[in-house]
C-alpha cells in the first residue's frame, strides 16, 4: 500500500499536489520506502498541520518551525497560518535518524545520481549552490515545485514547495 506525504522546497515556487493513499489503519507510518512523491495527485496544497498529523501520525519531534518525522527521514514545515508550506526529505546525515527511502514517480530518491534527475526531469529551470562547499549543487524545477540538493553527484535532499494559501 502506498503512503503519501506532501513534499516541498522553498516557499511560493508553485502550487503542487503530492499523491498517496491513506496510511494504514493500525497507526502511523513505520517506513518511507513506499512513499511516492507525485505532483498532481490526491493531497492538495493548503493541507493543515492537523491534517498531516491525522494522515501520518504524530511526529517524533516538533519545534517552532517543523514537524520532524525522524523515523521516516522527512520534516514538514508549516506557514505561520499552520498550512503545509514545505516538506523536506533528507539523507540520514544531520538531525534525522533515518534517510528518506521513498522516491518520485519517476524513480528519483535519496542517492539517485545527478544524471538520473536530468534524465527524469530534463534540464532544471535554475541551478545554483546554497553554500561554497565543493561538490554541492541545487537543481530547481520551478514549474513542478521540486528542488534537488546534490552532493558529490548524488541526490542528498528532495524538497517540494506548496504555494501558500491565505
Amino acid at each position: 500500500m502506498k503512503h503519501c506525504i506532501p513534499l516541498i522546497i522553498a516557499a511560493s515556487l508553485a502550487s503542487l499536489f503530492v499523491g498517496c493513499s491513506k496510511r494504514p489503519a493500525h497507526g502511523a507510518l513505520t517506513s518511507s520506502a513506499s512513499i511516492v512523491i507525485e505532483p498532481g495527485v490526491s493531497i492538495q496544497s493548503g493541507m493543515t498541520i492537523q491534517q498531516v498529523v491525522a494522515e501520518l501520525g504524530e511526529p517524533n519531534r516538533t519545534n517552532d518551525s517543523a514537524l520532524e518525522y525522524l523515523n521516516l527521514g522527512f520534516s514538514v514545515v508549516p506557514s505561520k497560518e499552520g498550512v503545509v508550506q514545505i516538506v523536506m526529505c533528507v539523507n540520514k546525515a544531520g538531525r534525522f535518524t533515518k534517510a528518506f527511502d521513498g522516491h518520485t514517480k519517476e524513480g528519483i530518491g535519496i542517492g539517485s545520481s545527478r544524471a538520473d534527475v536530468i534524465n527524469a526531469y530534463g534540464e532544471p529551470t535554475a541551478t545554483g549552490s546554497m553554500n561554497s562547499e565543493p561538490g554541492f549543487e541545487v537543481l530547481k524545477y520551478r514549474p513542478l515545485g521540486l528542488m534537488f540538493e546534490i552532493r558529490d553527484g548524488k541526490v542528498y535532499t528532495i524538497l517540494a514547495s506548496f504555494k501558500s494559501t491565505p
